[in-house]
């Protein structure tokens, strides 16, 4: 019986993060808005237990934040919020391409190079930019994961969550679109294939700085 009852409050739990989820997602709940436990309860159909666990669970995935006082709400997209996020990934990210470049594997850096030229060859080809943002952040991904370290891995999906969320609100905005650089991506690895950890460092922050400034015009 608890295993009966264990696996049907998962499942409303469940539930309720995916409808609060795809509200933050769709811009029913916009950044900033304060997430009631009872709110969330009405507008989820579910009772506030599952609720409450759903928000952690955003929470943690850098979707929603919790104040004292105040309670949950859905992360902002102000200045500060942005370049604390920006921050966070040049860390992790330009200490993932020095790994890499320590301690590169030639089956890694071809399967890199692989990506990399499927990633930048795509907006040259039909397909939606939600489509292209997808691609980029599993190449990430990828760098982090043959690092070893999940952490790493943890970190970034938690960022690109957040910059799903950015790109989303300035859709709404109709920025004007500039183009990666050619090769974009290729000369990433490339720099990791070197072994020398300062070019793999400078040529990520180099390529974090044309992202994020392609991320905020983008849209």
């Amino acid at each position: 019986m608890l295993g009966r009852a264990d696996a049907g409050f998962k499942t409303a739990a469940q539930h309720a993060y995916e409808i609060i989820c795809q509200q933050i997602i769709d811009g029913s709940l916009k950044p900033g808005d304060r997430l009631t436990r009872r709110g969330m309860a009405k507008v989820t159909g579910m009772s506030v237990i599952p609720v409450i666990e759903a928000l952690h669970r955003l929470e943690s995935e850098g979707l929603v934040v919790s104040e004292p006082h105040f309670g949950s709400r859905v992360i902002g997209m102000d200045t500060k919020t942005i370049l604390d996020r920006n921050a966070c990934r040049m860390a992790v990210e330009c200490q993932v391409v020095r790994i890499l470049a320590q301690h590169r594997h030639k089956d890694q850096v071809e399967r890199l190079r692989l990506l990399a030229r499927q990633l930048d060859e795509m907006p040259n080809k039909d397909g939606t930019r939600e489509t292209f943002c997808e691609h980029h952040d599993a190449f990430h991904i990828q760098l982090a994961t043959y690092t070893g370290y999940t952490t790493f891995v943890e970190t970034l999906i938690r960022l690109n969550l957040f910059d799903s969320l950015l790109r989303i609100s300035m859709e709404r905005g109709q920025k004007k679109k500039i183009p990666l650089p050619a090769g974009h991506h290729q000369r990433l690895v490339e720099a990791i294939a070197t072994g020398h950890v300062d070019v793999a460092e400078n040529t990520m922050r180099e390529h974090l700085n044309q992202w994020m400034v392609f991320g905020e015009d983008k849209m």
